[in-house]
């Protein structure tokens, strides 16, 4: 957060103190309280991410919540995941969708998803997240 800023400007002390790592141990419901109320609202300096990502980590949240839960919802949220998979792996010209072409492939096979875990899910969204800006739009 930029300390110039006059929205932020008020709030300094909760800031520096947040800002210090072992703060976060032990989060109090008068710490929760500040961070929803005061400091959430505040704008920051973080670059915004793009839509194709969101949807991504919202569709892997929506899977694992599907494992953990047994829904029966599961073969239609793989389906999906698996669809845009499939339209990244025809983009192996792109040398960041090249490098991630093993874990790819490995996710498009009957057998990883016969036993997918909650960990498996998270590994595939975070390694993956970045390249959804490279899928077709009417994909």
């Amino acid at each position: 957060m930029e300390p110039q800023n006059f929205m932020v400007r008020p709030h300094l002390a909760a800031i520096e103190a947040f800002s210090q790592r072992d703060r976060w141990a032990q989060i109090t419901p008068q710490d929760q309280k500040t961070l929803i109320d005061d400091l959430a609202q505040l704008p920051h300096g973080l670059p915004s991410e793009k839509p194709e990502t969101r949807r991504f980590d919202l569709l892997c949240l929506q899977m694992q919540l599907s494992i953990l839960k047994q829904t029966p919802n599961f073969n239609q949220l793989r389906d999906k995941i698996r669809d845009l998979l499939g339209n990244l792996e025809t983009k192996t010209t792109i040398p960041m969708v090249k490098t991630q072409l093993p874990l790819i492939t490995e996710a498009l096979t009957e057998s990883w998803w016969a036993t997918v875990t909650v960990p498996q899910i998270e590994t595939l969204r975070s390694q993956l997240r970045e390249l959804m800006q490279f899928i077709d739009r009417d994909a």
